[in-house]
């Protein structure tokens, strides 16, 4: 499918599946990016360090309180924030640590910002002599089971590193959902991912995300987590933990905070170690962080049979704030490394490092999501697939980004073996990961699709599909319209797509050149209806209520005349009915199936009417 940016303002452009508008003008379509408004943002960048010893600080919270966005400190402590002027306000957080306000001007001559540790430390505590005050501390934590859910817009990352070079990244946007200390879901906004080969090889995070809401606190994880302190009532708790007052201080909002350490007794390998941040006096967590070496309960699984992990180390650190409203989730942090063996005899080794972040950025406002269906099943990358990559959102969208100094996200997007747009290619994948991915969401465009048993076939003009397992029903063809809204701060625009959807498609039966323009002719009555909601989406500007009215009109004008188009054809064993439907998409879209498919005896016919 070519790049939409690139079509100009021409009726064609207009249905080339993106529409374009700028606030406070008039609709524009199509243009290229290059025609619309420059950015005239501005932004400082700088590192956070430890005061006392002088390292970086990654997952510092840096918030604008003047243009209201905000970003954290990468692995490095380096971040890069978005300014209005050199007098915005920048305030720098971090659980344990002073609050740091800076003026943006003041980076530019000094990018350095140093936090501190709490310095108002209220000494020692009188606890007993088995520690019994610490574990009542543990134990009264409120779980908030019965707390409101909350949906907030999130940022996911993900790099992974084999051997020390980097072979993953992957980046999604969400609506999460939020209740109490717990991740309950994520929804999918964009999302983009690259991978490079490492050992011949693909290392893929394929559901990762989930993991992050899949952990809870006060639940016992089954097999996916090893277990926590606060999963315990006192007695198991004393049985299990060792727990020591690492320190109790003062913070900003006069809260006495209590920092315990915890210490398995026995049996490292299924028990957490790590530290919790209490506020004594509402009992809530503001902190948790949980670490093992050598775990053996995990939440991912290995794709290839032939290869086995060893020394499984992982890290959790989740953040929390206290609202009006209750506790919140702020962020989720998800470290682990581990060994490969790789080879039939399993000894070459190759070490795997991965480290994620789920950043919570605003809770006061939601994403509008694609209008689009995923398979409960499907993963994050395939959900990924299932729209062309989005370029002008990933080098615009600003609310909130985690920046590297020397923009090793962007040149690793752009130089790895796969990206976005590659990874679902079956001919190419097929090469170097054993057909990981089969079956992949198909874009509309004039090359015509074929079922996978005719995969040897190497022409160029066909997009080869893997239809789903067949049911005791004949077929089903799924073909959907993915339409995705999105607002920047000076841009607004509506992409599209018509999408083939192998994961709900079957076709049982003999499959015949018949078949093919039975199957191509509804995929392309399909793109007909997409080109037409995107006129009438560009009549009514920035209206999203009136964007999704017109667009469930459409389904159900779509659903009328795709039902009508399968009974008459009789999956396209009724030659005068496809006859009819081929001219009606000739007429349409210049393609004419059965002169394709060399099953129109009289295609000049039909091309000159």
């Amino acid at each position: 499918m070519s790049d939409p940016l690139k079509n100009k303002g021409t009726c064609d452009s207009i249905i080339q599946s993106i529409l374009w508008f700028l606030l406070m003008l008039l609709p524009v379509v199509g243009h290229s990016q290059t025609d619309f408004i420059q950015s005239n943002e501005t932004f400082v960048q700088g590192t956070v360090m430890h005061l006392k010893d002088n390292q970086p600080m990654p997952f510092v919270r840096i918030y604008n309180k003047t243009n209201h966005t905000g970003t954290i400190s990468n692995y490095d402590g380096f971040f890069k924030v978005d300014i209005t002027s050199d007098k915005d306000t920048l305030l720098f957080t971090f659980m344990g640590y002073e609050n740091h306000t800076v003026i943006a001007g003041e980076l530019i001559n000094n990018t350095v910002v140093f936090m501190s540790e709490q310095s108002k430390y209220l000494g020692t505590v009188n606890i007993l002599a088995d520690n019994s005050f610490l574990y009542d501390l543990i134990e009264g934590c409120s779980s908030l089971r019965r707390a409101e859910t909350k949906i907030a817009k999130t940022y996911f990352g993900l790099e992974t590193f084999v051997d020390d070079k980097q072979v993953e990244l992957l980046e999604c946007y969400y609506n999460g959902f939020y209740t109490g200390y717990e991740v309950t879901g994520l929804e999918l906004k964009k999302g983009r991912s690259a991978l490079n080969v490492a050992n011949d090889i693909l290392f893929l995070s394929l559901d990762i995300s989930k993991a992050f809401y899949k952990h809870k606190l006060f639940e016992w994880n089954g097999d996916l987590f090893p277990h926590s302190p606060f999963e315990f009532r006192k007695r198991k708790l004393k049985k299990v933990y060792d727990l020591t007052l690492a320190s109790k201080y003062r913070d900003e909002q006069l809260r006495t905070i209590y920092v315990i350490q915890f210490d398995t007794k026995s049996n490292p390998e299924i028990y957490f170690d790590g530290k919790v941040w209490i506020d004594s006096l509402s009992n809530q967590i503001l902190k948790v962080e949980l670490e093992i070496d050598n775990a053996k309960t995990y939440p991912f699984s290995d794709n290839w049979s032939q290869y086995a992990y060893e020394n499984i180390n992982m890290r959790i650190t989740k953040t929390f704030e206290q609202t009006v409203n209750g506790i919140v989730l702020n962020a989720v942090y998800f470290d682990y490394d581990l060994n490969y063996k790789i080879n039939q005899k399993l000894t070459e080794t190759v070490s795997r490092s991965t480290r994620s972040v789920l950043q919570v950025f605003d809770y006061d406002d939601v994403f509008v999501l694609p209008f689009f269906y995923y398979p409960t099943s499907v993963s994050d990358y395939r959900k990924i697939s299932a729209a062309t990559y989005d370029s002008y959102f990933w080098k615009n969208y600003s609310e909130f980004r985690l920046n590297n100094e020397d923009k090793r996200n962007e040149e690793f997007f752009h130089t790895a073996d796969f990206t976005s747009e590659s990874l679902f290619n079956t001919r190419r994948i097929a090469k170097k990961s054993s057909h990981i991915f089969e079956s992949e969401y198909v874009f509309w465009d004039e090359k015509r699709i074929f079922f996978a048993k005719n995969l040897g076939d190497n022409n160029s003009n066909v997009q080869y599909v893997k239809a789903g397992m067949p049911t005791t029903l004949n077929y089903n063809l799924d073909v959907q319209i993915y339409v995705d809204i999105v607002e920047l701060t000076d841009t607004f625009y509506v992409r599209s797509e018509t999408v083939f959807n192998p994961f709900e498609t079957y076709y049982n039966g003999i499959v015949t050149e018949k078949t093919h323009v039975f199957i191509n002719t509804y995929f392309d009555l399909i793109e007909i209806h997409r080109r037409i909601l995107m006129e009438e989406i560009a009549e009514v500007g920035q209206d999203i209520a009136a964007i999704q009215a017109l667009y469930n009109s459409r389904m159900e004008i779509m659903a009328y005349e795709s039902d009508k188009y399968l009974k008459e054809v009789n999956r396209g064993e009724d030659e005068v009915a496809m006859e009819e439907w081929n001219a009606f998409i000739w007429e349409k879209l210049k393609i004419n199936n059965l002169k394709i498919f060399s099953l129109d005896v009289e295609a000049e016919d039909v091309e000159h009417d």
